[in-house]
């Protein structure tokens, strides 16, 4: 595939650092957007059209592009979603797609949105929750361009959400991970506080108090989606301080590199790590993107797209759960199909009550159930929860 690095809209492109569901505070400068076209002659931009022209030809293909606000060869979030894209095109021969990277949340995306539009692309698929405000005041402007947003919110008439519902895998992860530690405490490298994140904190740690109501978790946050070296030091910081189990909402394999030179579990997110700590690698949670984006994108064409807000669970195989690594026992495995096998009559029955969070307060009474919307804006950690940031009151 040729690579083009072109000046979009006479501007410079910062590189946010962030990658994921959250946009980073910080950012470092990048003189250029790099886009990928799986042509090198695709399209010219129409500097007026909302929308592809309805008098194209028969055989002018479905423009998509995807944005991203890093680059891809980081192992995790946008390498999971740039591998979905050329398969995608690979399974689609009435699609075209190209990406962008390092194009920073805010005034620069929108910029950029907009001149996809006007350059007749159908279809936006903005790669992290930090664009989005930005799509979704370019949506209202260009109504007959169909937008995605991986781990948002807000749904329009064309503008859908999708985010799997790892919470899921990680409850059953938790399980494992309350079964294999020694000290009885796990361990996290946090990003940012969002709530999917702490969606997945919070029923890790419950899983594993399902099985062992003795567990703690410890959580160190770095403030960022990447930054390599913050990752490692905080993973070190959580087994200096007896987490023997350490996981990591960031986008890097260090804390898995960390856990095999010290000699304790690791598990991942968004990739199966285990290349880079084969005796500390147990599991995590492993990204198919493409069966999300294939068949959305064949619907788009179709013409039987609606939006939505797109959860999908264990079983829909957008997300799946990583190969086991040995130290994971036949109990253990009987743990989480049982668990699995609930989940397909109660898919989320784990935020049932009572859960208290950290302040010992009564979040979800006994008999009651967390709702979606409680889930997306949940800003507080269930008790058990060792961190330096605040549960809201």
């Amino acid at each position: 595939m040729k690579k083009l690095t072109v000046f979009f809209l006479a501007l410079t492109v910062c590189a946010s650092l962030l990658v994921g569901c959250a946009s980073s505070p910080t950012s470092s400068p990048s003189p250029t957007a790099t886009v990928s076209s799986p042509s090198p002659t695709a399209s010219s931009p129409s500097p007026t059209a909302s929308s592809p022209s309805p008098t194209a030809s028969p055989e002018a293909k479905m423009k998509v592009a995807f944005l991203y606000d890093t680059t891809v060869g980081d192992f995790g979030w946008y390498y999971g979603h740039e591998k979905a894209r050329k398969l995608t095109q690979a399974a689609l021969d009435f699609v075209e797609t190209s990406y962008l990277e390092n194009v920073t949340p805010g005034a620069q995306a929108e910029r950029v949105m907009t001149e996809l539009c006007n350059s007749g692309y159908s279809v936006i698929v903005a790669a992290t929750s930090g664009y989005e405000a930005d799509s979704l005041k370019v949506a209202e402007k260009f109504p007959n361009v169909k937008f995605i947003n991986i781990c948002g919110v807000t749904v329009t008439s064309n503008v859908e959400t999708c985010y799997p519902l790892t919470t899921q895998i990680w409850y059953m992860l938790g399980q494992i991970a309350g079964k294999i530690t020694k000290t009885n405490v796990i361990g996290m490298v946090g990003a940012v506080v969002f709530p999917v994140d702490l969606q997945i904190q919070n029923a890790w740690l419950l899983g594993a108090q399902s099985v062992n109501p003795a567990v703690t978790e410890r959580i160190i946050y770095i403030n960022t989606y990447y930054d390599p070296a913050a990752e490692r030091d905080a993973a070190l910081a959580l087994i200096d301080a007896g987490a023997d189990v350490i996981a990591q909402a960031t986008n890097d394999p260090a804390h898995v590199q960390a856990a095999e030179e010290k000699g304790v579990y690791a598990m991942s997110q968004f990739e199966d790590m285990r290349q880079f700590g084969p005796n500390a690698y147990v599991s995590g949670d492993v990204f198919f993107w493409e069966k999300y984006y294939i068949p959305t994108l064949q619907a788009i064409h179709d013409g039987s797209w609606k939006a939505r807000s797109f959860w999908p669970d264990i079983f829909s195989g957008v997300a799946g759960t990583a190969e086991f690594g040995p130290m994971v026992t036949d109990e253990m495995k009987a743990l989480v199909a049982a668990s699995k096998e609930k989940m397909k009559t109660d898919p989320e029955f784990f935020w049932k009550g009572p859960i208290k969070d950290v302040n010992g307060t009564v979040r979800v009474e006994a008999g009651k159930q967390l709702t979606q919307e409680q889930l997306l804006s949940m800003d507080w950690w269930v008790q058990g929860v060792v961190t330096s940031m605040k549960s809201n009151p």
